[in-house]
């Protein structure tokens, strides 16, 4: 589950810095390595919540696989989240990224919804857990309002939102430049996103992970035996067709 999907790729109309001009230095960075990046082009493989760019979501995904998490793919079934609209071709092309580039197992593409009610388990006696609630989602591009009943999507009532976190961030970056404040241009982006979060004084009683809630929801989940068995496998794949993944079984019935 990858919470970030920002990517940063070396332009070479961009002016060379000394530190790029080593042939040992990566030219593609994600997530805060992307904003740290000096002399790059930033780019968003996702957009709104849906991935627009897939050449630049597999490499994402790559970086994340093969970097950071140091893992063989071939070796793992793999659990991916998605937004509650998420067309069924994005869940084919996800499927053949992970089946034919990386040759994983298994696979299974989760709503960000349900996993996030997953990680109220914690707090629960075993028979108490449940897959009910209405979730809000607002993150970096897009946000969500999501029924969900004993782990189905009520897609019909999904409200969508197209405004999130970059949206304000480039808004207080614009009136950094109508206000003439100074900041170099290169450092308006990271100084917008600074100031995003001081004026807000609500406050908010909220558990100190809720951030991660889809992550540590998915945890619990994969940890699980059911999860191998919801999974669509190599087998299924190399037999059916990326179509499989048009549809997941429901986790509702897992406890």
């Amino acid at each position: 589950m990858l919470p970030g999907t920002q990517c940063c790729i070396h332009t070479p109309s961009l002016p060379p810095l000394p530190f790029t001009s080593s042939p040992l230095l990566p030219d593609f960075y994600i997530g805060d390595e992307a904003d740290a990046a000096v002399g790059y082009a930033t780019k968003y493989p996702i957009r709104h919540g849906v991935v627009e760019d897939w050449d630049l979501m597999e490499r994402f995904w790559e970086q994340c696989i093969f970097k950071y998490l140091r893992a063989e793919p071939e070796d793992h079934y793999f659990l991916l989240t998605e937004p509650p609209l998420n067309t069924p071709e994005n869940r084919e092309y996800t499927a053949e990224i992970m089946f034919e580039s990386f040759n994983v197992p298994g696979l299974y593409i989760a709503v960000q919804a349900v996993l996030a009610l997953a990680a109220s388990w914690t707090s629960r006696q075993v028979g108490e857990r449940t897959l009910t609630g209405t979730v809000i989602d607002s993150g970096d591009g897009v946000t969500h309002i999501i029924p969900v009943a004993e782990g189905y999507v009520i897609g019909s009532c999904i409200k969508h939102i197209p405004i999130a976190g970059r949206d304000i961030t480039y808004f207080i970056q614009q009136l950094l430049r109508e206000r003439e404040s100074g900041i170099p241009p290169e450092q308006s982006l990271e100084t917008a996103k600074a100031i995003k979060p001081k004026p807000i004084e609500t406050q908010v009683i909220t558990h100190h992970m809720q951030r991660y809630a889809v992550w540590f929801g998915g945890s619990m989940l994969a940890s699980t035996p059911e999860f191998y068995e919801v999974c669509h496998t190599k087998k299924d794949y190399d037999e059916h067709g990326p179509s499989i993944c048009r549809h997941n079984p429901v986790f509702g019935t897992m406890s």
